[in-house]
């Protein structure tokens, strides 16, 4: 029994399986006629250059990357359908395609204005690492994606670096601030279970510190560029070590100091511009000494507003004695008086008979009476009375 939907709302569709035969024949069908449109043109235009039907005496470069160029076009085309319609999964290799098309026409046209072969095969480089970069930004959990981006990217960065002419020293310096890299974000990506990266990357990172600062004394004459690149290595190491630690607080005044450092050295490409950086950690502890004599001096002021009037702090006041008792303490004995000599009294009599019985009868009288206060059950039928002996020897002694 089909059940009712309420008015004005649309049926859900069942998606739809994904059909893998008629996907691959799709697939087929779009590369055949992009193959046949390159032949076509291709043939058609070498046809009318090389007949002369279409003068033309330049270069053959520029035409040739200009046909690359176009090859890109359909692939691109239907890369932005698939991101439209959400199966750009699907349609990954249409992307990579066009970006090597592309990536094509950029090296014929940087190999036509006759650049050095190093900053080709930068180019060539950066070409074949962006595709990765792709794919790990479009899927994080393909990490293997950002790896190979990163070694790419090294290599170019190492590259780029050997036209400043520095030593081998320093580029082993980089080559090991390289490798430390990855192990600071890592550390820092989740410092609870990849804590141990902490260790290695420190020790790294201070390897490629001393050699970068040793090559660097030992190679006086670099140049700008060089020096740049130094000092904004070194600022990366300080900051990432505060970044790790926000605690350590001076490692972030010494990367400000390099920072500084970096800019001096545009017009100061010399190891003196590490002046900088003496001058930033000197202010620093000067900061840090002003701050805790001011902490100091506040929790101070705090403990003594906080101590109530009167405390254990403050001495305590003696009351003054009573007058008359400071005027005879005060007034010194004359020498004439002599002190009064204490009353001899008489030694008490020892108690009579008649006295002991008399107490003895008032306790006996006044525990009968507690006895009577205190709330008692039935009395009994007989009632006693205690026998006071004095009575029984008064009453014999009157006899006789």
């Amino acid at each position: 029994m089909s059940q009712s939907l309420p008015p004005g709302q649309a049926t859900p569709t069942q998606p739809q399986p994904f059909d893998q035969q008629a996907y691959a024949e799709g697939v087929r069908s779009f590369m055949a006629w992009v193959w046949a449109a390159a032949l076509i043109l291709g043939g058609a235009g070498y046809l009318l250059l090389s007949t002369g039907l279409l003068p033309y005496s330049g270069p053959i470069l520029p035409i040739v990357a200009a046909g690359a160029g176009a090859l890109a076009l359909p692939f691109v085309i239907r890369w932005f359908v698939a991101l439209s319609q959400q199966r750009a999964a699907r349609d990954w290799w249409a992307a990579l395609v066009a970006w090597v098309s592309i990536g094509a026409a950029g090296l014929l046209v940087a190999a036509f204005f006759e650049l050095p072969p190093m900053i080709l095969l930068l180019v060539l480089v950066w070409l074949i690492a962006a595709p990765f970069a792709a794919v790990y930004l479009g899927q994080p959990s393909r990490w293997w994606a950002a790896l190979v981006f990163y070694v790419l990217m090294v290599l170019s960065a190492l590259a780029g670096l050997s036209l400043m002419m520095p030593s081998r020293d320093m580029l082993a310096g980089f080559a090991i601030l390289t490798i430390a890299i990855p192990l600071w974000l890592g550390y820092m990506r989740d410092q609870q279970n990849r804590w141990w990266m902490i260790f290695p990357a420190g020790i790294l990172s201070l390897l490629s510190a001393g050699v970068l600062v040793i090559s660097a004394l030992r190679q006086p004459q670099a140049t700008v560029p060089f020096f740049i690149v130094l000092n904004a290595a070194l600022a990366f190491l300080f900051i990432a070590l505060w970044l790790t630690r926000r605690s350590f607080d001076w490692a972030l005044w010494i990367g400000g100091g390099f920072v500084g450092a970096a800019i001096v050295a545009i017009w100061l490409p010399s190891a003196a511009t590490w002046a900088v950086v003496a001058l930033s950690l000197g202010i620093y502890i000067a900061y840090r000494q002003i701050k805790s004599t001011q902490d100091k001096k506040s929790a101070q002021a705090g403990a003594s507003t906080a101590l109530p009037t009167g405390s254990a702090s403050q001495p305590a006041q003696l009351s003054p004695p009573a007058p008359a008792q400071q005027t005879a303490s005060s007034q010194p004995a004359a020498p004439s008086q002599k002190p009064a000599q204490p009353s001899s009294s008489p030694p008490p009599a020892p108690p009579s008979s008649s006295s002991a019985g008399q107490s003895l009868d008032n306790e006996l009288t006044g525990a009968s009476q507690r006895q009577q206060a205190q709330p008692q059950g039935p009395q009994p039928l007989t009632g006693f009375r205690p026998l006071n002996p004095f009575e029984v020897d008064k009453s014999n002694d009157d006899e006789n």
